[in-house]
């Protein structure tokens, strides 16, 4: 006997299904990087930032200024700028050139500002070496453009005609202007930038590694060290009895399997970072994530990574792991301690606090312990 369903049933199921089909559409509408480049895109309601798909856009403009808008994967807009640069010479997405393009466009759009726009620049330290703001329209006409680091602390952009400079100027290397953002908005977003990274590459002992090394019975591959020797990027290796090296990885080399499982990723761990995210107005946000994970996101930030021990108890270790960003001037100094049972096993736990982007002149500050613990020496 067939089963008769009443009408209000079938319109019931049929607007599940219709809501079903519309949530996805729906959770795929794009949001912002920042708060500032929301604030942007309110002032140009004629481009459509929810729906554009991911990928570079240069087809829109605001007034008679050209515009380049980027949305990367995960639907997030991440670029709103005016087009300052020749298609050619933007291969793939800079945080220099994002900034001078966001920058330019943000001071001509009609915000509503408690500095004014000069003072704004002034405070900023924008310089001009040559040329002045009125040149920025045509500059995307020029296909050469030269990017100087003055010394770690100032970058200088400018844009030539055959060899002949056309328009120059410099800014201080501060990421938080950088980035548009200012500390409290990047420690907001920063968890939620970690939990949502596909891990896409991992540390390999060429990308920091020099010449090896044999030191008693390890070998080392020597990596640089920053500021202090006992904070380096070094890692360890044994011979098996066929003479092939090992990272080392085993209860009985505490120290050199602490910096193994930081650094090497031939040491196959599945370890979880329990994580405390120290943030500004002495507060603190905690997570979990895959170790690797919190690694990985670091280095495709374009960080070099460096650790060193503090403390070396029978029952644990203590150790300060540095993503230093030298492009950018910051670094994330993560504070660790791992039970020494865990060393030799697949996984885990890595106990951190996480302090992000100290600006690169203030990290010495940070250094004390290390400086007055004694190397390697057991409490």
């Amino acid at each position: 006997m067939r089963e008769v369903v009443p009408y209000h049933h079938l319109v019931g199921r049929w607007l599940c299904s219709y809501l079903l089909f519309l949530v996805p559409a729906l959770g795929a509408q794009n949001s912002f990087g920042s708060q500032s480049l929301e604030q942007m895109a309110k002032s140009i309601p004629e481009v459509p930032f929810d729906s554009l798909s991911p990928g570079t856009h240069r087809q829109y403009s605001y007034k008679d200024l050209p515009l380049t808008i980027r949305v990367n994967q995960r639907n997030e807009v991440e670029h709103i700028g005016a087009t300052l640069f020749h298609e050619g010479i933007v291969q793939c997405p800079s945080l220099i050139y994002d900034f001078l393009e966001r920058y330019y466009l943000s001071i001509c759009l009609p915000f509503e500002r408690i500095k004014s726009i000069g003072q704004q620049i002034k405070e900023d330290d924008i310089i001009f070496d040559a040329g002045n703001w009125d040149l920025f329209p045509s500059l995307r006409q020029l296909d050469k453009v030269v990017t100087e680091n003055l010394s770690g602390k100032r970058y200088r952009v400018s844009w030539l005609q055959a060899d002949t400079v056309v328009c120059s100027l410099s800014f201080p290397i501060k990421y938080q202007l950088i980035a548009g953002a200012d500390l409290v908005e990047l420690e907001d977003r920063l968890k939620n930038r970690v939990l949502t990274h596909k891990e896409t590459r991992i540390l390999l002992d060429e990308d920091f590694k020099q010449e090896g090394y044999w030191k008693d019975v390890f070998f080392v591959r020597e990596g640089d060290y920053y500021i202090l020797e006992q904070l380096n990027s070094n890692t360890f290796y044994l011979p098996d009895k066929n003479g092939q090296l090992h990272a080392v990885w085993d209860r009985a080399y505490p120290v050199e399997s602490a910096f193994n499982v930081m650094l090497c990723p031939e040491v196959e761990s599945k370890f979880i970072l329990e994580c405390q995210l120290m943030k500004f107005g002495n507060k603190q946000e905690d997570f979990c994530c895959p170790l690797r994970q919190w690694l990985s996101f670091c280095l495709s930030e374009g960080c070099q990574p460096y650790f060193g021990i503090t403390t070396l108890t029978d029952r644990s270790l203590s150790g300060i792991c540095i993503m230093r960003n030298e492009k950018y001037g910051y670094n994330h100094l993560l504070r660790i301690r791992l039970l020494l049972d865990d060393f030799g096993k697949s996984e885990g736990t890595v106990y951190a606090k996480w302090h992000a982007f100290i600006p690169t002149g203030s990290i010495k500050d940070l250094y004390e312990d290390l400086k007055n613990s004694q190397k390697h020496k057991k409490e």
